[in-house]
């Protein structure tokens, strides 16, 4: 940082913090995501590990209900207040309304 004896063309970085590298992050998070049983070697396919639970479509409508509406209602209150309504609101555009 200039102005404090530092070298202008050397990045600052907080005491304990390091760079970041997405794709090393990314690579390592995949890596812990493979089965036991899947070898690592290099060029074979890996199918990953399903999410836990059914999935959407396997749902009845009254799951698919709650489970929107648990996505909606942000701070858990059970109700939606007007912040929450807003925001659904302003996410919304004309060519999505249903047509009957």
């Amino acid at each position: 940082i200039e102005g404090e004896g530092g070298d202008p063309e050397e990045p600052y970085l907080a005491h304990g913090w390091q760079p970041f590298s997405p794709l090393k992050w990314l690579g390592e998070w995949l890596l812990t995501q493979l089965p036991e049983e899947v070898p690592l070697t290099p060029g074979t396919p890996v199918r990953f590990k399903p999410p836990p639970g059914p999935t959407f479509s396997a749902l009845n409508r009254e799951a698919k209900a709650a489970l929107a509406f648990s996505h909606l209602d942000r701070d858990g209150s059970g109700y939606l207040d007007h912040t929450e309504l807003l925001a659904v609101a302003g996410k919304l555009r004309k060519e999505q309304d249903a047509q009957y």
